[in-house]
């Protein structure tokens, strides 16, 4: 009666069906909400580097930002960064998984890797505008024996990335779920990303 099994993850080898692939789109989804993208930090940190906010509380990490002294040990750079790849984890190993799920039809599948492919290129989007050169992901860490520490990428390789997602990604949503990132979406960081470069 004590032991209840876990209801917040799916064990990898029963990842089988459209269901599952749901339920990780949805953690997909659920990463954007970290404290280290948008459920905080990419929402405040570019108000106070325009000058748009003013930060008058005792968090140190948010007066560093404020007064663009901004040290290596900033709590607030380190969690937008491991919230990032945290969330490009979770995108890489569902895409890595979605072959292997035959009870999708072509064009549900074709949805889910067009918001996977949105949702990481928005990841590696917000990453370059904030570090410059970073390490592209586009595989899976499913352990310790992997690469934990990739060399950083260019700029130009990063924009081309996430360029290559976005294109892969537009036309495939067939999903109208609010819930969800629609063409739209597609089309209007696209053109972000265009501005930007």
């Amino acid at each position: 009666m004590l032991e209840v099994d876990p209801v917040a993850y799916i064990e990898e080898g029963s990842i089988s069906s459209k269901t599952d692939a749901e339920r990780l789109l949805i953690g997909c989804y659920d990463g954007l909400q970290q404290t280290g993208i948008y459920g905080r930090h990419m929402v405040i940190i570019p108000g106070l580097i325009a000058d748009n906010l003013g930060w008058e509380g005792t968090t140190l990490e948010y007066g560093q930002v404020e007064n663009n002294s901004i040290l290596a040990d900033n709590a607030l750079v380190e969690s937008i960064w491991n919230a990032h790849y945290e969330t490009l984890n979770r995108i890489n190993y569902l895409i890595s998984k979605l072959p292997a799920i035959s009870d999708l039809s072509e064009s549900e599948r074709a949805d889910f890797n067009g918001q996977l492919y949105f949702l990481r290129a928005l990841c590696h989007f917000n990453l370059v505008r904030f570090f410059g050169p970073v390490p592209i992901k586009t595989e899976p860490t499913l352990g310790l024996d992997g690469n934990l520490d990739p060399a950083r990428d260019t700029e130009d390789a990063v924009y081309d990335r996430i360029l290559t997602d976005l294109l892969a990604a537009e036309g495939s949503i067939q999903n109208t779920d609010p819930g969800f990132a629609p063409n739209g979406a597609v089309d209007a960081l696209l053109a972000k990303v265009y501005l930007e470069r």
